[in-house]
């Protein structure tokens, strides 16, 4: 729910977010960017577009990668394959190799 995202938008300790096959929406995912030390976002299986990848990669600096398997998104400009791995982002986290 939009109410349970916000309450996951306040616990800034979380380095790793899986919220693969949730009904997440481009509005939701404004509130995953108050998080402090989050690298990697699974968001794949959800009702992520287009326009709620931009606001990630525009508003969320620390992500280092984002996976978005089974979603509407198209490939955007600046990735590398799927999943999700910017070149302006640093270096993927331990274990994720750039496809």
């Amino acid at each position: 729910s939009a109410e349970g995202i916000r309450n996951i938008g306040q616990v800034r300790s979380l380095v790793i977010l899986s919220l693969c096959s949730t009904s997440i929406t481009d509005a939701d995912v404004a509130h995953l960017c108050d998080l402090d030390q989050l690298k990697y976002l699974e968001l794949s299986h959800t009702k992520l577009t287009d326009a709620g990848l931009r606001l990630l990669r525009e508003q969320c600096d620390r992500l280092q990668f984002i996976s978005f398997h089974g979603t509407a998104v198209t490939k955007p400009e600046g990735s590398i394959g799927t999943p999700l791995i910017f070149e302006n982002m640093r270096k993927p986290i331990g274990g994720m190799t750039r496809f």
